[in-house]
């Protein structure tokens, strides 16, 4: 067997500060991560994206543009909610091999030698 390629996944937990700059419009993965717990990711990005269409079309009916400035705190506003959330999901998670007596500083530890073992593979 060859192993082509090694990656290891890294927790994110990242929110863009703006949602609309310079008419470019973020929503989705391009907007925020979080962590995997609770399951928000493609859910908020799915509600950027409802969001963001309603206001096109309400920008499209001859509103102003300044309508994606709303666009752009309501959903910041949601994803900072949601990443409290996730972090919250995350953290009680992590309970779970404490309580079986590992020890999470090892596991990263682990972590750190799978990250230096995929540069090394890869070079």
């Amino acid at each position: 067997m060859e192993i082509k390629n090694v990656g290891v996944w890294g927790l994110s937990n990242q929110i863009i500060e703006k949602f609309f700059v310079n008419r470019i419009i973020f929503a989705g993965d391009s907007a925020h991560s979080f962590p995997p717990a609770g399951g928000f990711g493609m859910n908020t990005g799915i509600c950027d994206v409802n969001n963001l269409v309603h206001k096109l079309l309400m920008i499209n009916k001859g509103n102003h543009i300044q309508i994606l400035e709303k666009y752009s705190q309501e959903r910041r506003y949601y994803a900072l909610m949601i990443s409290e959330l996730a972090m919250k999901y995350y953290n009680k998670s992590m309970e779970i091999p404490r309580n079986l007596g590992m020890n999470v500083d090892n596991l990263m530890l682990f972590k750190n030698g799978l990250d230096s073992l995929s540069s090394v593979i890869s070079t």
